[in-house]
């Protein structure tokens, strides 16, 4: 049997946002004469937030410093106490052969090098997991065997888990099974680096079964997960984000919940065109905001200027 998939068509959510789109096009609020085809020079307010880091890095050349910075000691413990859960409420249910370990409790420092061996493999691609640990002279990867055993590495890896499931009730959300970690990284994202912003989306790329799994034939990665997320302008750092997964939520909700900490501070927003429209535009003063985007014919501009959009070039 197949798993559903959710089709979202490029920089688009779903269908009841362009249904929204259609209604501001129609709209009766959109008062014409403050449109103009010539350009007007802002009158930029002063910046009232604060950029740059949040946090003093002792070493910043020190790569173990930095990660400190953003996982840190209570993450490493949140994985650790919750895969000891999960091997304790579910141990009698998996079968056990006579290479399998006998288990003890993951320590701390046994996860941290999990995670390091994980992050390792994401720069060493092999065929198999178990190539990690192969003798063969010709793929062997010694850092692999040398900090941990092929069996240990299996039996956390079994047991690796993120929240309890004793926990999870019907309208929990279909991001509960990893919502501690999610909501620990946005936090860390939105604390530890303020910058210049710009909005936009990425796709985690996911070939296997996930309710909310997305199919966009407009992107390079047409599978896989949708994040919304507000970036650093330049270097890309994650600011804050959300996962796209199908609760309904409405296209000015979620460009309103991304940007929350950033309201009322006179920043520069930069995006494309799909966080755009003129009702949302409208907003932006109040909020003291300034944005920057293109603009699609359908988000409620004038016909007048929708006439003269239509022949202009692309590019």
């Amino acid at each position: 049997m197949r798993s559903s998939v959710i089709v979202v068509t490029s920089n688009s959510e779903t269908s009841t946002i362009e249904e929204e789109c259609s209604e501001l096009e129609n709209s009766d609020d959109i008062i014409s004469d403050v449109w103009c085809k010539t350009d007007k020079k802002p009158i930029n307010e002063p910046f009232l937030g604060t950029t740059g880091l949040n946090i003093v890095i002792d070493n910043p050349e020190s790569v173990a410093e930095v990660m400190s910075s953003i996982i840190g000691d209570d993450l490493i413990l949140l994985l650790t106490e919750q895969s000891n859960l999960y091997h304790s409420q579910n141990a009698k249910k998996w079968k056990v052969s006579p290479k399998t370990l006998k288990w003890s409790n993951i320590t701390t420092e046994e996860m941290r090098k999990f995670l390091g061996l994980i992050i390792l493999m994401g720069q060493v691609r092999k065929e198999n997991i178990r190539d990690y640990w192969s003798t063969d002279p010709t793929i062997s990867t010694p850092i692999f065997p040398h900090t941990m055993s092929r069996n240990h590495f299996e039996s956390i890896w079994q047991a690796w888990h993120v929240s309890d499931n004793s926990q999870q009730i019907q309208h929990s959300g279909w991001l509960f099974k990893i919502w501690p970690v999610y909501e620990y990284f946005v936090q860390k994202f939105r604390s530890v680096y303020s910058p210049e912003l710009s909005l936009d989306e990425a796709m985690i790329p996911w070939q296997g079964r996930l309710k909310f799994r997305t199919y966009n034939p407009g992107k390079i990665t047409k599978y896989g997960v949708l994040v919304r997320m507000v970036c650093e302008a330049v270097l890309g750092h994650i600011c804050n984000m959300e996962i796209y997964s199908v609760e309904g939520k409405k296209f000015e909700d979620t460009v309103l919940s991304l940007l929350d900490r950033n309201l009322g501070q006179n920043h520069h927003v930069y995006h494309d065109n799909y966080y755009n429209s003129v009702r949302l535009a409208q907003t932006w003063p109040d909020r003291n905001v300034k944005v920057c985007s293109t603009m699609r014919a359908n988000r409620g501009i004038p016909h007048d200027l929708e006439e003269d959009g239509k022949r202009l070039k692309k590019g």
